[in-house]
């Protein structure tokens, strides 16, 4: 039985600009250049079924393949793919954003690990089934990229390490997360600290990424690994 999907129908226009007028006939509006699940299901041969995808835990938006422009979802939200994942999908090879770096173990020497980061590499070279945060903290006086690439010598699995100056917002971040989960890569975030009223310094983490986690723990998410450092 085929299974119904509106995945292909949000990817079309980021790809072929001419889709707009299209898509704007087909829902009798010349506004309406985006689709929708109300278009999707009027072009499915079997309507009933497009139902599980007004569901926001249906696997497409869980995996971020899929993204509304209004939430709470509704028939006539506009759908949409991130422009970092259709990137990904459709080109061959798909480049990095610019503030994105490819981290892997190559050829060079690399520091040796500690007994606890040996262990975590190793729990690092299984398949992940649920969002993994892992904090990383390099030895004092040290940068984390060497660290990071002898954990993944062990774990056999590349990093996607956010630069230090990225500026990234919450859709951003979750755009990231499936980036990573498409590559079958792990994603590193470096640490963020904010400047206090006393001019200290206080962690600032990644708001989006805690309730992720949250979520992450009642199953709802993709697979995917992250190291914050």
């Amino acid at each position: 039985m085929r299974r119904p999907s509106c995945w292909p129908l949000a990817l079309t226009p980021v790809f072929d600009a001419a889709a707009a007028p299209v898509i704007a006939t087909c829902q009798n509006n010349p506004a309406a250049t985006q689709p929708t699940l109300a278009l999707a299901q009027t072009l499915w041969d079997r309507p009933g079924e497009i139902l599980a995808l007004a569901d926001g835990s249906h696997p497409l938006w869980r995996y971020g393949l899929l993204s509304a422009a209004l939430e709470p979802l509704g028939w006539d939200a506009p759908l949409t793919v991130a422009p970092l994942i259709a990137r990904q999908l459709l080109l061959t090879p798909a480049g990095l954003p610019a503030d994105v770096s490819l981290w892997s173990w190559g050829e060079a020497p690399l520091p040796s690990l500690s007994a606890s980061g040996q262990v975590m590499a190793q729990r690092l070279r299984l398949a992940p089934t649920c969002l993994r945060i892992v904090p990383i903290q390099a030895a004092a006086g040290t940068l984390a990229q060497p660290t990071i690439q002898a954990m993944t010598r062990v774990s056999q699995r590349p990093v996607l390490a956010l630069s230090d100056w990225a500026v990234t917002g919450d859709e951003a971040l979750k755009s990231l997360l499936t980036l990573a989960w498409l590559r079958g890569t792990d994603l590193y975030l470096p640490g963020r600290s904010v400047k206090t009223g006393g001019g200290d310094d206080q962690s600032q983490g990644y708001p989006a990424l805690q309730a992720l986690a949250g979520a992450a723990d009642d199953g709802v998410l993709a697979p995917g690994a992250m190291a914050p450092h």
